[in-house]
């Protein structure tokens, strides 16, 4: 018997050279399988932490709104009520966000445009934005920006006649060196900072006038771009970023933030007059089926 299971023993063969390939291959085939559904549910939730970030801008508005008596901050962070200045709408939103501690040292301390590349807010940054891995960590960026028609300049009252529900308050931005554009969650003014290299840091907005921003333009009920053609940009390279208009890293289209504090999702195809329509908050436009 055992001369048997010694003969058995050194006839016991290993896996060919060809069955390891064929197991290799199957193994490489199902990898490229799941690639796809790993990517889709990672992109599916990146969008979902990123409406929840702009939701937080929404319902820290609403606070700030109530505290000051339903005024907002604006676009060159002057509030009408406090008659005080701010650096932006979105450091004025700092103690709504759960950073009090931060917004108070900043007001006591320092000019903020001249320190917040110091600190990095998450709510201020968007999953979908490409141009945050450049830096590590992102300090002072901003990949949410604020409706400069929205936010109006050196008033503290939005007048919303069109709903606050079909108006947009926030959006996405590409937020480092978009065309050597780079947003700062704490700056104010159009001319706040220029580096040698070029490089131009701008406030937080979008829609913004002084900055030469593409700007909604309403004539006879109609409201379109100052720049035909041109609405919001989805998924661009760094090389075709416009620091004109926002744009949105997420293929299937760019989260916003309404004055009614919901989050919404805008489609890639929707039409100009759609979505210049819902950046006006009073010119009467009736959003089409897009929206």
């Amino acid at each position: 018997m055992s001369r048997f299971a010694l003969s058995g023993t050194r006839h016991r063969r290993g896996f060919t050279l060809i069955e390891l390939l064929v197991v290799i291959a199957i193994i490489a085939v199902l990898i490229g399988l799941l690639l796809p559904a790993v990517q889709k549910v990672r992109a599916a939730a990146a969008r979902i932490s990123g409406a929840n970030r702009v939701k937080q801008l929404g319902l820290a508005l609403h606070q700030y709104s109530d505290t000051y008596r339903d005024s907002f901050p604006t676009v060159t962070g002057f509030n009408y009520v406090a008659q005080a200045s701010g650096p932006s709408v979105l450091f004025l939103l700092l103690p709504y966000l759960e950073q009090g501690t931060l917004y108070n040292e900043f007001k006591q301390q320092h000019e903020p445009n001249m320190y917040s590349n110091q600190f990095t807010i998450r709510s201020f940054l968007s999953p979908g934005d490409p141009t945050t891995d450049a830096l590590s960590p992102p300090n002072g960026l901003a990949s949410y920006t604020a409706n400069a028609v929205y936010f109006h300049y050196g008033m503290g009252r939005t007048r919303v006649t069109d709903g606050l529900s079909n108006t947009v308050a926030f959006a996405e931005h590409y937020s480092y060196m978009c065309q050597k554009v780079t947003f700062d969650w704490s700056v104010d003014g159009p001319q706040s900072g220029h580096y040698p290299d070029g490089r131009l840091l701008r406030r937080p907005t979008f829609a913004d006038s002084e900055y030469g921003d593409v700007m909604p333009v309403t004539a006879d009920g109609l409201t379109t771009g100052s720049v035909a053609g041109i609405t919001f940009q989805t998924h661009p390279s760094l090389s075709g970023c416009d620091p004109r208009v926002a744009q949105t890293g997420h293929l299937g289209g760019m989260t916003v933030g309404l004055g009614d504090g919901s989050v919404r999702t805008l489609a890639s195809h929707m039409s100009a007059g759609t979505y210049w329509g819902a950046l006006t908050p009073a010119q009467g436009e009736v959003n089409g089926s897009d929206w």
